[in-house]
């Protein structure tokens, strides 16, 4: 209410708050197929408060929704050792996994719907919305966000607009495929913004996570990651017929949904699940 907190969130261990936040990228990335440039991609971030040590991101280009979140949060649940096998400069472990207690976002309307609460009734954990304009009462994830913007190179970077000058096109000067960008980024989360000394309290936030790991009870994994998808996928009604569905112009069948539409002898309409990682 009047724009600062004097005693924090209260946190007193590691996995007790995670803040998460989407940001839009200062920067355009190229295809890594056919070098056209794909656009600036959103990023998901999920911090520990505490330790200040990134748990987990989601890149994407369909901006922030209620499926980015949750692959955001598969990410930071499940290990991550094929994510740090993939990038080959990353000396330091990524060693964050499991749910954490309660997880601090945004007040946005997909936030409060039916099936981003079953996402909490699947992990059991806590959903706490930060109340609108109060950025401050999740100062951590804020901050986050503003260093993943700093870290960008500068081919193709988007400029703020200055008077009586003309900026860069970032169409024509992006260097950067998408695939090194998300390379850059786990490098980044991983072993660079860890190993950074907080100049308030004059510590580094891995240190602070392999310390606070010491104290914590051992951490909770859901009991299955494909429930998870289902549940964190897009929702949508569709007619279901002999010829199965239709999405995007695209057919999708199988050979158990002709056999159950043959027993009904009739079409019906049901609800759907799309996950826009793996369409």
């Amino acid at each position: 209410k009047w724009r600062y907190s004097l005693d924090g969130d209260m946190s007193t261990r590691v996995m007790e708050r995670v803040e998460v936040d989407h940001t839009m990228l200062d920067i355009w990335v190229l295809d890594p197929l056919s070098g056209l440039p794909l656009g600036r991609p959103w990023v998901t971030i999920l911090i520990d408060r505490y330790s200040g040590y990134i748990l987990g991101l989601h890149v994407s280009f369909y901006g922030p929704s209620a499926s980015t979140i949750a692959s955001g949060l598969r990410m930071s649940i499940e290990p991550k050792d094929l994510i740090c096998a993939s990038v080959q400069e990353l000396p330091t472990p990524w060693s964050s996994y499991g749910v954490a207690e309660t997880y601090v976002m945004d007040n946005g309307k997909e936030m409060h719907s039916q099936r981003f609460r079953r996402i909490g009734w699947e992990l059991q954990t806590d959903f706490i919305y930060n109340p609108v304009r109060h950025p401050w009462l999740k100062s951590s994830i804020e901050r986050t966000m503003m260093e993943v913007c700093r870290i960008l190179p500068a081919q193709g970077k988007v400029y703020t607009p200055v008077k009586n000058a003309l900026p860069p096109d970032p169409k024509k000067t992006a260097t950067v495929m998408f695939d090194d960008l998300c390379g850059g980024l786990i490098l980044w989360a991983a072993d660079l913004y860890p190993k950074r000394i907080n100049k308030t309290i004059l510590t580094r936030p891995i240190d602070l996570w392999v310390e606070g790991l010491q104290y914590t009870p051992p951490a909770t994994l859901p009991y299955s990651t494909e429930n998870l998808d289902i549940t964190m996928g897009i929702s949508l009604d569709r007619t279901i017929s002999g010829d199965g569905m239709t999405f995007q112009y695209l057919r999708y069948n199988s050979p158990e949904l002709q056999d159950y539409c043959r027993h009904r002898n009739r079409s019906f309409r049901t609800e759907v699940r799309i996950v826009p990682d793996d369409l």
